[in-house]
Parts: C-alpha cells; structure tokens; sequence
C-alpha cells in the first residue's frame, strides 16, 4: 500500500498548484519528472493533460492502476523518447537532485514549447545542511540518495541561460544548527510573537530562504 500523502507532501503541492494556476493556461500539457505512484500528477490532472515520468517501473505500474486517465512512462528522464517541444508547464518536485544539474535543465528546455514554464521543488542545501536528523542524509553526499544539492543561488545560476525566473521563495522553515537554532529556537519566536503573528515570521523566514525547500518557477527564453 502506498504511504499516505505527508504535511509535506501536502504544502508542496499546494505551492506547485498554485503557481500552475497563476499561469492561466488553458488545457496544457503538463509534464511531471519523477512522479512516483502519481499522488501529484492526479491533482495537476485537473489542469490538463499530464504525462507522469519515473525510473522506477514500480512505482510507475501503481500509479497507472490508480489514475488510468494520466499517462506514466517508466525510464532515464535524460534519454526516454519524449517529444521536443511540446509540453507547456514541466514540473518536478524533489528530483532535479538525482539528476546531473546543467543536463537536467537542458533537457527540460528541450521538451518545453517556447515560453513554456518549469515549476521546481527542490531541498535547500542550506538548510538541510543545519538540520541535526538530516544529518546522515547529507553525509552521503553524491550517492545515490542525494547526489546534486542546491542552494537557491547556484539553481538560479543553472536556469538562467535558458530561463527567466518569474518567482522565487523557499517553504516550511527548518533547521535547528548554527544560525537556524537562532532563527527557530521557542524563546525567540515566542518573543517575537508579541510584535508579529506566526504567520507573518513565517513568511519572512520563506522570504529570506530559511525554508527546507528551494520553490522557482521560471519561463523558457
């Protein structure tokens, strides 16, 4: 059975949902790299057509069982037959990290039509480097497991010989080393609570790039 959808998984895809939406474009063609068993794909569906891509023909067979309207297609986003220049909106959540950062973005330029958008989640190395229980993750450096991190300067740096940047912010702010124990410790939050709502320090930690992950939404050139 598959796992239940997280808090995570949730504010991910409602920030990709909402950007999605904010481009107002009729019936696209949406690509998702690295869809898994399809939990987003079912809801960009909505929008338009989609077309959910992953390597792993496990995850692709379930979601196919569950969202037979959606077409999945298990292989190497880098080198599947995929037609050039016909998607709309590419959108990968949690992926472009597994990939080789200038080839993944190449290739997204490929598929996308002139003035297409790619939406990205990816991890904020800055801030996954200061959270005590990623730890072991990040050790692992280039494996399997997280092989490209990025912060939002260096994914900026990658898009912009193809792309121009339309928005930029991080989400769900984390971290409890260096700076980011200051930044989220309970006695400096709670003081600054009487002058500011939760919700206001929030954003002004999203908007200052303390959120566990990058959000970029960008326009082909």
């Amino acid at each position: 059975m598959a796992a239940k959808e997280t808090s995570e998984d949730t504010q991910q895809s409602e920030v990709v949902l909402s950007l999605l939406t904010s481009l107002n474009i009729p019936n696209p063609k949406i690509l998702e790299v690295g869809c898994a068993n399809g939990w987003l794909s079912r809801k960009l569906s909505r929008f338009g057509g989609v077309t959910g891509v992953d390597l792993a023909e496990s995850v692709i067979e379930e979601a196919k069982q569950k969202a037979p309207h959606i077409e999945f297609i298990a292989g190497d986003f880098l080198t599947m037959d995929l037609p050039a220049q016909h998607f709309d909106v590419m959108i990968a959540v949690e992926t472009m990290m597994y990939f080789d950062g200038p080839a993944f973005v190449n290739r997204a330029a490929d598929m996308l039509k002139p003035g297409g958008h790619i939406i990205l989640v990816c991890q904020n190395k800055f801030v996954w480097g200061r959270m005590q229980w990623a730890q072991v993750w990040i050790q692992r450096g280039s494996t399997e497991i997280m092989r490209n991190w990025v912060n939002m300067k260096g994914l900026i740096v990658l898009l912009r010989p193809m792309f121009v940047i339309r928005f930029k912010t991080t989400i769900i702010p984390d971290g409890d080393k260096g700076i980011l124990r200051i930044a989220n410790s309970y006695k400096v939050n709670a003081l600054l609570r009487s002058v500011l709502s939760q919700e206001c320090m929030n954003l002004i930690k999203k908007k200052m790039g303390l959120g566990r992950h990058l959000v970029v939404m960008a326009k082909k050139r």
